[in-house]
Protein backbone atom coordinates (compact mmCIF):
# COMPACT_ATOMS: atom_id res chain seq x y z
CA UNK A 1 0.00 0.00 0.00
CA UNK A 2 1.30 3.57 -0.90
CA UNK A 3 1.38 6.66 0.75
CA UNK A 4 -1.43 9.35 -0.09
CA UNK A 5 1.13 11.94 -0.83
CA UNK A 6 3.39 9.66 -2.41
CA UNK A 7 2.65 10.34 -6.42
CA UNK A 8 3.44 7.05 -8.40
CA UNK A 9 2.19 8.39 -11.46
CA UNK A 10 -0.07 10.39 -14.08
CA UNK A 11 -2.88 9.32 -12.68
CA UNK A 12 -1.69 9.76 -8.71
CA UNK A 13 -0.63 13.87 -10.14
CA UNK A 14 -4.53 14.25 -11.61
CA UNK A 15 -6.06 12.78 -8.55
CA UNK A 16 -3.71 15.16 -6.60
CA UNK A 17 -4.25 18.28 -8.84
CA UNK A 18 -8.14 16.94 -8.73
CA UNK A 19 -8.51 17.08 -4.82
CA UNK A 20 -6.74 20.53 -4.41
CA UNK A 21 -8.86 21.99 -7.00
CA UNK A 22 -12.21 20.81 -4.99
CA UNK A 23 -10.27 22.24 -1.64
CA UNK A 24 -10.18 25.16 -3.22
CA UNK A 25 -13.45 25.39 -4.78
CA UNK A 26 -14.82 24.39 -1.57
CA UNK A 27 -13.33 27.34 0.19
CA UNK A 28 -13.75 30.10 -3.16
CA UNK A 29 -17.44 29.68 -4.11
CA UNK A 30 -18.66 30.37 -0.58
CA UNK A 31 -16.29 33.24 -0.44
CA UNK A 32 -17.32 34.55 -3.94
CA UNK A 33 -21.08 34.07 -3.25
CA UNK A 34 -20.57 35.97 0.40
CA UNK A 35 -18.96 38.99 -1.99
CA UNK A 36 -21.37 39.14 -4.25
CA UNK A 37 -23.86 39.20 -1.44
CA UNK A 38 -22.33 41.81 0.06
CA UNK A 39 -21.84 44.39 -2.56
CA UNK A 40 -25.55 43.96 -3.38
CA UNK A 41 -26.19 44.65 0.14
CA UNK A 42 -23.94 47.77 -0.35
CA UNK A 43 -25.98 48.75 -2.92
CA UNK A 44 -29.00 48.63 -0.79
CA UNK A 45 -27.44 50.32 1.88
CA UNK A 46 -26.64 53.15 -0.66
CA UNK A 47 -30.49 53.47 -1.91
CA UNK A 48 -31.92 53.60 2.05
CA UNK A 49 -29.38 56.49 3.28
CA UNK A 50 -29.88 58.74 0.37
CA UNK A 51 -28.03 61.64 2.27
CA UNK A 52 -30.52 61.15 5.01
CA UNK A 53 -28.88 62.07 8.04
CA UNK A 54 -31.81 59.96 10.47
CA UNK A 55 -32.11 56.27 9.84
CA UNK A 56 -34.86 54.72 7.59
CA UNK A 57 -35.86 53.31 11.13
CA UNK A 58 -36.96 56.68 12.40
CA UNK A 59 -38.58 57.92 9.70
CA UNK A 60 -40.92 54.96 9.18
CA UNK A 61 -41.79 56.14 13.44
CA UNK A 62 -43.09 59.55 11.88
CA UNK A 63 -44.79 58.48 9.11
CA UNK A 64 -46.75 56.10 11.76
CA UNK A 65 -47.14 58.95 14.10
CA UNK A 66 -48.59 61.11 11.92
CA UNK A 67 -51.04 58.60 10.09
CA UNK A 68 -52.23 58.25 13.96
CA UNK A 69 -52.72 61.94 14.46
CA UNK A 70 -55.08 62.01 11.13
CA UNK A 71 -56.79 59.02 12.33
CA UNK A 72 -57.37 60.66 15.44
CA UNK A 73 -58.80 64.01 12.97
CA UNK A 74 -60.75 61.88 11.42
CA UNK A 75 -62.70 59.85 14.06
CA UNK A 76 -63.32 63.53 15.59
CA UNK A 77 -64.75 65.08 12.12
CA UNK A 78 -66.71 61.82 11.94
CA UNK A 79 -68.12 62.16 15.87
CA UNK A 80 -68.67 65.49 14.70
CA UNK A 81 -70.63 65.12 11.42
CA UNK A 82 -72.26 62.23 13.69
CA UNK A 83 -73.62 65.10 16.35
CA UNK A 84 -74.62 67.64 13.43
CA UNK A 85 -76.71 64.59 11.58
CA UNK A 86 -78.85 64.11 14.41
CA UNK A 87 -78.91 67.74 15.42
CA UNK A 88 -80.28 68.22 11.53
CA UNK A 89 -82.68 65.20 12.45
CA UNK A 90 -83.94 66.66 15.39
CA UNK A 91 -84.20 70.28 14.34
CA UNK A 92 -86.05 68.82 11.07
CA UNK A 93 -88.74 66.62 13.06
CA UNK A 94 -89.52 69.72 15.28
CA UNK A 95 -89.63 71.51 12.24
CA UNK A 96 -92.31 69.34 10.73
CA UNK A 97 -94.44 68.60 14.05
CA UNK A 98 -93.96 72.38 14.08
CA UNK A 99 -95.58 72.08 10.60
CA UNK A 100 -98.82 69.96 11.74
CA UNK A 101 -99.49 72.06 14.03
CA UNK A 102 -99.73 75.08 11.82
CA UNK A 103 -101.76 72.68 9.28
CA UNK A 104 -103.89 71.71 12.23
CA UNK A 105 -104.45 75.18 13.78
CA UNK A 106 -104.67 76.73 10.36
CA UNK A 107 -107.40 73.79 9.41
CA UNK A 108 -109.49 74.71 12.65
CA UNK A 109 -109.61 78.23 12.25
CA UNK A 110 -110.69 77.79 8.61
CA UNK A 111 -112.86 75.55 9.78
CA UNK A 112 -114.07 77.50 12.10
CA UNK A 113 -114.62 80.65 9.67
CA UNK A 114 -116.73 78.27 7.74
CA UNK A 115 -118.87 77.15 10.03
CA UNK A 116 -119.42 80.79 11.04
CA UNK A 117 -120.25 81.60 7.21
CA UNK A 118 -123.01 78.61 7.28
CA UNK A 119 -124.29 79.34 9.94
Amino acid sequence: MTNWSDAQGWIDIIDHIWIGFVLIMVAAVPAWFARKAQKSSDKVAAHVVNGHKSPMRSDFDMVIKSVAEISDKVDSIDRKVGVLSTSLADEESRRRHGEGQIRDDFDRRVSDIISRLIK
